[in-house]
């Protein structure tokens, strides 16, 4: 109900601050998605990367011209997030396959002293998102001495229990099953690396090491129409405790495809004589060729462009059609 009902005060709010916000960020209809992916990123920009002084400020000024210079200011700082986010992402795959990929390894513990303390967790998540192993990143900056670190789990493993079989080797870590953070000396993270694996084995069995995605129920896109999108609004605000629906259509034909601001995937896909325009965030590295046809699991939404709304569908997963 919180949420619900923040979302409208959010919507109509006079104040400077979220309006300068909502304008810097490209937010016309305020939902949880852009909340999650566009206001809120920009919020915490300014605290991952320097201090968060700035988006208490953009949130408690009355001048909208300051307003919207510090939501400009935050604007910037979310691209140099990004950009690192890029940049140490890239260089966490590489390690990983410098150390001859996965394998049999239950979990991934790296460290590096060009990485960013602020966004480790970030990037942990989506090497969790690659790999669907327990990833713990440490930021190991020989002038602080401790070393800080961030860590994401998957389904079957309490990433908090499996710190404190390690414990012995920390300065200090909280958190709870799904994500936590830790501090620890760079001299004492190969012990750890060692350990956290042991505890996870410990914990989990081959299976836990299998995504597994669960869907509503099979959705031709013919059947994605103004009413059915009404209908599933009214289930929202989704989150955690309401998830989003999650349809499946197979196969589906890949009419076009490209790279869109890096990292997301551009599509337009053909089910059964029906198009519609897809975007799979954060799929870039998954291209695939015009003609190919797929298994897709989806969820349909609309867009808004230019003052005209459509269908659209976004990709939460896909494989070669079965």
């Amino acid at each position: 109900m919180l949420v619900k009902h923040g979302l409208r005060e959010l919507a109509t709010s006079p104040h400077p601050g979220v309006a300068a916000l909502k304008a810097v960020s490209g937010v016309t209809s305020v939902s949880t998605a852009a909340v999650g992916f566009r206001l809120a990123p920009r919020l915490n920009a300014g605290g991952r990367l320097a201090d968060a002084s700035r988006s208490v400020e953009l949130l408690t000024t009355d001048d909208q011209a300051r307003a919207d210079q510090l939501a400009a200011a935050l604007d910037e700082e979310n691209r140099a997030r990004q950009a690192i986010e890029r940049q140490m992402y890239d260089g966490a795959v590489a390690m990983i396959d410098r150390q001859g990929g996965i394998g049999n390894r239950r979990s991934i513990v790296l460290a590096s002293a060009d990485w960013h303390p602020g966004v480790v967790g970030i990037v942990a998540s989506r090497l969790v998102e690659r790999y669907y192993r327990p990833t713990i990143l440490i930021a190991n900056s020989p002038e602080a001495g401790v070393a800080r670190g961030s860590g994401r789990s998957i389904r079957g493993l309490n990433i908090y229990e499996a710190l404190g079989a390690c414990r012995a080797h920390l300065e200090g870590f909280g958190g709870h099953h799904m994500a936590a953070g830790l501090s620890i000396r760079a001299e004492r993270v190969p012990a750890f690396a060692r350990d956290f694996e042991a505890a996870v084995v410990a914990r989990t069995t081959p299976v836990d090491l299998v995504p597994v995605r669960e869907i509503d129920c099979e959705l031709a896109f013919g059947d994605v129409s103004d009413r059915s999108l009404d209908e599933l609004e009214r289930l929202e605000p989704f989150g955690p405790a309401n998830p989003e629906p999650v349809f499946a259509a197979r196969g589906v034909c890949v009419r076009a495809c490209r790279i869109v601001g890096d990292s997301h995937l551009k599509l337009f896909l053909d089910h059964n004589g029906c198009a519609l325009p897809a975007i799979g965030f954060g799929m870039a590295e998954r291209s695939v060729e015009t003609g190919a046809r797929l298994d897709v699991l989806y969820s349909p939404m609309r867009s808004h462009w230019n003052g005209v709304s459509r269908a659209e569908i976004r990709v939460r997963d896909f494989r070669p059609a079965r």
